[in-house]
């Protein structure tokens, strides 16, 4: 298990600020929506993610989530392969689980419930949500919701535990780099070969989740991996995206590759000193 600093207190206070926020919205439930790449608004009220899963019944198997918070019950997320979810609600909390776990598919039902009890239904994620989601949301709801921005007003301000899962990160994403000038990087290794180092080394070091762009030449910054080894001169260009327990480390550097040019070196510490100015 990785480690995380994140303990079930922490979460039982995100719900309870969250709800205090509701309260003065006016709101009386609150209908989050995330999905498998942006999940952030469930993961920092639960801990867990929408799985990716072969899409068959839409409502069973999309990549997404939807949590509905009512302001006088625990929540609820609705979510792929349900069984899944309460196992990792129960390894995120360690107690049982204050949050209630059903699939996916009931979504529909659980919010027109929800909202038979409510009067102002307020939506977290409307940027993110596909439109024909939010139409079948906002129509199980039986009423207009208000786009409301509470959870990320909240998340703009890290905890020290969340800062703590943040730094991991970073410390990962500069060992990768040390690792790739300390001898992975070399005469004979394509680039396919430096990435796949690269997420190796990420996985070995407890990211859940590793994007390497690795391109040899002065003028690509992005793209496939391919089988082009580096030579005398060339500019290396370094991306690597990765996530700790759900926090993440973007990581750009250029790497000078063996003898380069004094009008490459010039370059070099004029970016540098631009940087640093």
């Amino acid at each position: 298990m990785l480690f995380s600093s994140i303990v079930p207190k922490e979460y039982l206070e995100r719900i309870d600020k969250t709800k205090k926020k509701m309260e003065q919205r006016n709101i009386d439930l609150l209908v989050v929506y995330s999905d498998s790449w942006r999940n952030a608004n469930c993961r920092y009220l639960s801990g867990i993610k929408p799985y990716v899963m072969p899409t068959r019944a839409y409502y069973d198997y999309a990549p997404m989530a939807v949590m509905t918070i009512p302001l006088d019950e625990d929540p609820t997320i609705y979510i792929p392969l349900a069984v899944w979810a309460k196992r990792d609600l129960a390894g995120t909390l360690r107690e049982k689980p204050f949050i209630n776990v059903k699939n996916l598919s009931h979504v529909k039902e659980g919010i027109e419930k929800a909202a038979m009890k409510s009067k102002w239904i307020g939506f977290e994620g409307k940027d993110i949500t596909p439109w024909q989601v939010y139409e079948d949301l906002t129509k199980a709801a039986g009423k207009q919701m208000e786009d409301v921005l509470i959870l990320e007003e909240m998340r703009k301000v890290k905890s020290d535990s969340e800062i703590k899962l943040m730094e991991i990160a970073s410390n990962i994403n500069d060992r990768i780099c040390e690792d790739l000038v300390n001898g992975i990087i070399r005469y004979g290794v394509t680039e396919k070969e430096v990435a796949r180092e690269i997420e190796s080394i990420g996985h070995s070091f407890g990211a859940e989740y590793v994007d390497a762009q690795y391109m040899i030449g002065r003028h690509i910054d992005f793209g496939h991996p391919t089988d082009t080894t580096p030579i005398d001169g060339d500019i290396l260009s370094l991306h690597v995206i990765l996530a700790y327990e759900g926090y993440y480390s973007d990581n750009d550097r250029i790497f000078g590759f063996g003898k380069l040019t004094e009008r490459e070196r010039n370059l070099a510490t004029l970016a540098k000193d631009a940087f640093y100015n």
